[in-house]
């Protein structure tokens, strides 16, 4: 599942729009903004970040809404809200299609929107995912059917100045000595994925 797709300025309604495939996972992220705020939502120092996740069912869920705060938090850290106060920046993401790493697939496409729209940032983030089977295996990028048989999972994001992991997210049983493999793993995959970003930008400002 290492086949990636990247592609931006799909949505010209948005300011900036990115679109991140991995495998058979497909997510759309669209920003808009900075834009004017209604007084219940302006900072007086900083803009306001407001994050919508749309599921492919279109329900809305507490998987949504966590899925919300995660890119919610990593944006807080990633911009530099202080050179846009009392105004807003609106992320819209959609899910196309699931078939595993989906928080993932949703970080990179809204890195790829931001900066596509030019927010300024104090690094980019990136973010992989991997599992491990039950007999100890460790599966980067692993489709939806290889995480539903792996005794754990893990997701982090990482930050392209000094490959700080922002985030650690993982379910089920994994030990330390684990949990440092995956992360060691995962930190190459988010740096070949600076690249594709770098790549994907500069192709696209030398069309202009």
């Amino acid at each position: 599942m290492d086949n990636i797709g990247l592609e931006t300025s799909i949505l010209k309604q948005a300011d900036g729009s990115g679109k991140f495939t991995l495998g058979l996972t497909s997510v759309l992220a669209s920003v808009d903004g900075p834009a004017q705020v209604g007084l219940q939502k302006e900072i007086i120092d900083r803009a306001f970040i407001e994050v919508h996740y749309e599921s492919k069912s279109g329900q809305s869920s507490c998987s949504s809404r966590t899925m919300e705060y995660f890119v919610a938090q990593l944006c807080q850290q990633s911009i530099v809200t202080s050179m846009h106060p009392r105004t807003s920046i609106l992320i819209n993401i959609t899910e196309l299609h699931n078939d595993g790493c989906l928080s993932a697939c949703t970080v990179n496409a809204t890195t790829l929107a931001l900066l596509d729209a030019g927010i300024p940032l104090r690094y980019i983030v990136s973010a992989a995912s991997c599992c491990i089977s039950d007999e100890g295996t460790i599966y980067v990028n692993p489709s939806k059917e290889t995480i539903k048989t792996s005794a754990s999972y893990v997701t982090i994001a990482v930050e392209s100045e000094t490959s700080h992991v922002l985030l650690i997210d993982s379910s089920g049983t994994l030990n330390s000595d684990q949990l440092a493999k995956c992360i060691a793993l995962l930190k190459n995959k988010c740096q070949e994925l600076f690249k594709c970003f770098r790549a994907c930008i500069s192709e696209k400002y030398s069309l202009l």
